[in-house]
């Protein structure tokens, strides 16, 4: 992503804050990127590879998880399930890009998956509060969707390699998933 000057209403409004005002447009400009990432209209290319962006994605793609599995787990199930859900996404990442001899693809792949995964996750929130069924298979084709076009341009490979790709992680977390399947105990 390259840095995009301050608009001139940030210059008009007070020349002290351009840097933050920048910061400010910088952040817009992101979030665009990943709704048009969710749309699939852009591509993980388009994500800064930037250490610093991943940690933060990471970190919203967890809370947002813990604010998803929360009222069947449990504060500490969900925590629990929710670190271990970014682990194995970041696993599944790193081993796959290593395969395919694109280590260097890692910071902008994991972004785009954690941070399209928080966006999607934030919409599901209240499809899943109403436990509409119909609502949540079209979020989990969204979402699969999402991934497998995020790791057809990650990896290089054709459309439904990507979708394959998508399909072997829903498959992973949803092992995973079978550990976390009894309610905590009120």
């Amino acid at each position: 992503m390259r840095m995009v000057r301050a608009p001139p209403e940030c210059l008009i409004l007070n020349p002290y804050l351009t840097g933050a005002c920048r910061a400010a447009h910088n952040m817009v400009t992101l979030l665009k990127t990943f709704i048009n990432l969710c749309l699939l209209r852009a591509n993980p290319q388009d994500i800064p590879a930037a250490p610093v962006l991943t940690l933060v994605t990471l970190l919203a793609y967890t809370l947002v998880s813990v604010g998803l599995s929360l009222p069947d787990l449990g504060l500490g199930r969900a925590a629990l399930w929710a670190v271990l859900d970014t682990g194995v996404l970041a696993i599944l990442t790193h081993s796959v890009l290593l395969l395919r001899r694109f280590p260097e693809r890692f910071y902008q792949t994991l972004t785009a998956l954690m941070g399209s995964g928080a966006l999607l996750g934030l919409l599901a929130w209240p499809i899943v509060a109403m436990q509409n069924v119909t609502a949540q298979i079209v979020m989990l084709v969204w979402n699969l969707a999402v991934v497998a076009h995020i790791l057809r341009h990650a990896l290089s490979v054709p459309l439904a390699l990507g979708i394959i790709a998508s399909l072997g992680y829903f498959m992973a977390e949803l092992l995973l998933s079978l550990a976390f399947m009894v309610p905590a105990a009120n």
